[in-house]
């Protein structure tokens, strides 16, 4: 889409409307119409060209639903961002069967207005390429013929919340479970954290460094679960890998600090570390293209945070180097989709792969004709409905335990959970899921998109990971190295 995208924004409220117009016109040069009830949005998507709705849940005595409703009988494929904050959970899952394209928080705008204005133009950008991609028929996709959230997943499980293989319900992944349901608690605020009241979401990892470590595990423990032995052996763990960051960071400071001379910069000792390897890095970083980090260790059970803008035309290639398709040895892919991915993308994996599934969460997906074969999709309705989310993750990880090739996991984006979970409830929810996954021998990657997340929350969650990775104007950088 050349052009800026055409919005309707809808909102009972008509001043509110004007000034969200207003902004989202004047400093992003979106081209806004407003309405404050149904029936105006009505009349203005059936006299005007729209790209993409954005509308307050709340609307008089109608709500989004009705307006869904709407839209999706005459604008299938349109994109319907809902403004919701504090809504039921069912609001959620009724609103995303209902063909809603994404739930945003209305409190996030009163921040910025960046993460909004970033979705609607990934949104509109994927409308744009669905509506011109051929169909099974060998025709381009219209709008009338691009299917639903709703149809998707109708297709898929006959109307059910997911469509699997046989027995993939299976027996119940207690683990999983277990953790689910204590995010159920984490979503309400505790009223003791830790040994000091300090709450996870008050912490970076500067400041978990900073902890004595008896008060870092009791912290981590609390975020974990209960004082159960567990939970102390696994926040035990990860403080010593935290401390470990810690030393290593103040060691690598003294060093630059002690290390001063030219000559010795280029002199290997054996008491001082060489500066061949930074020599190495600035090649690296400098790349304008996607090169993997030269420390990145990607053995079986690995786990990486890649940190990097969605819009950043080397996401891809760095999904497709941690995903292993580049390697000579057969993959079998997992990819867990909070949005939908280009299907060209999602075709050039799958091509380069043994099997692909993907596991979509709130979202739909399509699959191109030319890899339908290789890739299973199955739909989770309910992007809070993290209990199945885990069950059937690791259900295919097991089945695929038996089979050659590596297994490789990519979640995209994670910043989507935070919508949904409080940090203390996605962190209890990672621990677990990570687990599982390093278990199963998988590489796992998760993205998260730095502009569309709270940078404390991002790094509240960074000693899940076993390496974080940063791709951004400056390059591309691993922390700790």
């Amino acid at each position: 889409m050349d052009a800026e995208p055409r919005l309707l924004y809808v909102d009972a409220d008509a001043d509110t409307a004007a000034s969200r117009a207003e902004t989202l016109s004047a400093d992003y040069e979106f081209e806004v119409r407003t309405a404050s009830d149904v029936a105006t949005a009505k009349a203005a998507l059936d006299a005007h060209d729209i790209d993409c709705v954005i509308s307050e849940f709340r609307l008089g005595d109608d709500d989004g639903l009705d307006l869904l409703s709407h839209v999706r009988s005459g604008h299938s494929s349109l994109p319907v961002i809902l403004l919701i904050d504090d809504e039921p959970e069912e609001i959620a899952r009724d609103a995303f069967s209902s063909g809603a394209t994404d739930l945003f928080p209305r409190s996030m705008i009163e921040l910025s207005y960046e993460p909004l204005v970033e979705r609607i133009r990934e949104l509109t950008a994927e409308s744009t390429e669905a509506a011109a991609e051929p169909s099974a028929d060998g025709e381009k996709q219209t709008p009338d013929k691009a299917r639903t959230t709703e149809e998707v997943a109708a297709s898929t499980d006959g109307g059910g919340t997911e469509a699997s293989t046989p027995g993939s319900s299976g027996p119940t992944d207690t683990t999983a479970t277990e953790s689910t349901a204590s995010d159920d608690a984490a979503d309400t605020p505790a009223a003791d954290k830790s040994t000091n009241d300090l709450s996870v979401s008050d912490l970076d990892l500067e400041e978990l460094q900073a902890l004595p470590k008896d008060e870092l595990i009791a912290l981590l423990a609390k975020i974990i679960g209960d004082d159960d032995e567990p939970a102390t052996e696994s926040a035990e763990a990860m403080a010593e890998t935290i401390d470990t960051s810690a030393a290593d960071s103040q060691s690598s400071a003294q060093a630059a600090a002690t290390d001063t001379t030219p000559s010795d910069t280029n002199t290997p000792t054996a008491d001082a570390p060489t500066a061949e390897p930074d020599a190495d890095d600035t090649v690296w970083e400098t790349n304008e293209g996607y090169q993997r980090p030269p420390n990145l260790d990607l053995s079986p059970g690995t786990t990486i945070l890649v940190q990097c803008s969605s819009q950043d035309a080397r996401k891809h290639d760095a999904r497709r180097d941690l995903l292993g398709v580049t390697e000579a040895d057969d993959r079998n892919i997992l990819l867990i989709q909070y949005r939908s991915m280009n299907t060209d993308r999602l075709a050039a994996i799958a091509e380069a792969a043994q099997r692909v599934k993907v596991i979509t969460v709130g979202c739909s997906q399509s699959v191109p004709t030319a890899v339908s074969d290789t890739v299973e999709v199955v739909n989770i309705n309910n992007p809070n409905d993290v209990t199945r989310l885990g069950i059937l993750s690791t259900k295919t990880l097991d089945d695929w335990r038996a089979l050659d090739g590596g297994i490789a996991v990519s979640l995209d984006p994670l910043d989507v959970l935070f919508r949904y979970k409080s940090v203390e409830g996605t962190f209890r929810f990672l621990h677990i899921f990570l687990g599982k996954l390093s278990a199963g021998g998988a590489v796992s990657s998760f993205f998260v998109n730095p502009s569309a997340s709270n940078p404390q929350d991002v790094n509240t969650l960074k000693p899940l990971f076993d390496h974080i990775m940063t791709v951004d104007a400056g390059g591309v950088d691993l922390e700790g190295t």
